[in-house]
C-alpha cells in the first residue's frame, strides 16, 4: 500500500484529455486502473458493515426430543432413589436423627486403664471434629435411649 502512494506522490500530475492535472489519490488510482490493487481502510469496513447489515433468510432448528429420550426422561423422574427406597425403620432409634457428643470424658478418669469394652451393650465412637470440654459445650444433644 505505501508502494502505491510512493508513486502517487511521484506522478500525481497526469495529462487528462490534453491538459495536465494535478490529481487526488483516490482520482490517481481510478486513472491509471490501480483502484482494483489498492483497497482503502474506509472502503472496506463500509462493506463489511454493508454485508453483515443485510438481512438474510433465517432458518429454524427443530429442537425437539425423540420419543425414545422423553420415555427415559419420564421413567427417571418416577424411577426410586436410593435414599428414598431404603428402609431406615430399623436404624437405632428408628426417628431417623443422627447424634454426635462433641464433649470429652473428663480429665481426672484413668486412661491408662485397659478398656474391656465387650460387657458393654452400646458402645460409643470417637468424635470427628475435635472433642470440647463439658463445660465449653453449649449444645444440649439428645440421646436415644
Amino acid at each position: 500500500m505505501n508502494e502505491i502512494r510512493d508513486e502517487w506522490r511521484k506522478k500525481k500530475e497526469v495529462i487528462v484529455n490534453g491538459v495536465e492535472k494535478r490529481l487526488q489519490f483516490k482520482q490517481w488510482l481510478e486513472h491509471t486502473g490501480k483502484d482494483v490493487e489498492y483497497a482503502s481502510y474506509d472502503a472496506s469496513r463500509a462493506e463489511i458493515r454493508s454485508q453483515l447489515n443485510k438481512k438474510e433468510d433465517f432458518f429454524t432448528i427443530d429442537t425437539q426430543l425423540a420419543p425414545e429420550a422423553r420415555e427415559a426422561i419420564r421413567k427417571a423422574r418416577f424411577a426410586d432413589k436410593p435414599l428414598s427406597s431404603a428402609d431406615l425403620s430399623r436404624l437405632l432409634c428408628s426417628d431417623d436423627t443422627v447424634d454426635f457428643t462433641l464433649t470429652q470424658a473428663p480429665a481426672d478418669q484413668d486412661e491408662d486403664e485397659d478398656n474391656d469394652l465387650s460387657d458393654e451393650d452400646d458402645l460409643k465412637m470417637p468424635s470427628s471434629p475435635p472433642c470440647l470440654l463439658d463445660r465449653e459445650s453449649s449444645l444440649l444433644l439428645r440421646q436415644c435411649g
